[in-house]
């Protein structure tokens, strides 16, 4: 089995971007791929900033008696989501309030001479209408060069205007890592995020 690192986590903050840059250092300066540290950890940011999200959004939902698999009440009361809880002392109580609730972040780092897999995990199903946006954005950004470009034809007002993954793929693309390793979807009743990273060209990390 190939070396794993992981770490569970309920708020995403700098105690794990210092270990996400001490993890990935040490991994990548044994395979002289250091170079890759700093795009791969702020992808694995972006990745977990949203699986904590959804587990909030899902506690606030709960709260509010709403119907989250509901796409027109969902898609209304995206911005009362933002406007609460997105900011930082809301935030903090609902990463609590999702840790008592038993939901919960995880960070997963598998390595082998074929490169690396990187996935975070949060235990609860994509929304579909998330889900639906997050294909949307991401075929768009395959369109893009830049950040500017993409922002002035599909940023609008909903929960992250999609910036964060085409972000990610502009990342990928430069150090020549495929956008299309990059994954989302539910996977045994959990969101699973992950991106695989060859080190060498026809080569991939086996899958766990």
């Amino acid at each position: 089995m190939d070396p794993v690192f992981e770490r569970t986590c309920d708020l995403i903050d700098g105690e794990l971007e210092n270990w996400l840059q001490a993890v990935l250092g040490d991994i990548l300066t044994s395979y002289d791929r250091l170079h890759l540290r700093d795009p791969l950890c702020t992808c694995l940011l972006e990745l977990a900033t949203n699986a904590n999200k959804a587990n909030m959004k899902h506690i606030f939902f709960l709260e509010k008696g709403w119907d989250i698999y509901d796409p027109q009440l969902y898609t209304e009361r995206l911005k009362e989501f933002r406007d609460h809880v997105l900011h930082f002392e809301s935030t903090v109580a609902y990463a609590e309030k999702a840790k008592q609730a038993g939901l919960y972040v995880r960070v997963s780092i598998h390595h082998s001479p074929a490169g690396l897999k990187i996935a975070v995990y949060n235990n609860l199903p994509v929304i579909p209408e998330d889900e639906k946006r997050i294909r949307e954005k991401f075929l768009h950004a395959l369109e893009y060069q830049n950040l500017v470009d993409f922002y002035r034809d599909y940023g609008d007002n909903s929960e992250g205007s999609g910036l964060g993954f085409a972000l990610m793929v502009l990342m990928l693309r430069s150090e020549g890592i495929p956008p299309s390793l990059l994954r989302v979807g539910t996977d045994g009743g959990q969101t699973a995020a992950r991106i695989e990273v060859p080190f060498h060209p026809g080569s991939a990390p086996q899958s766990q």
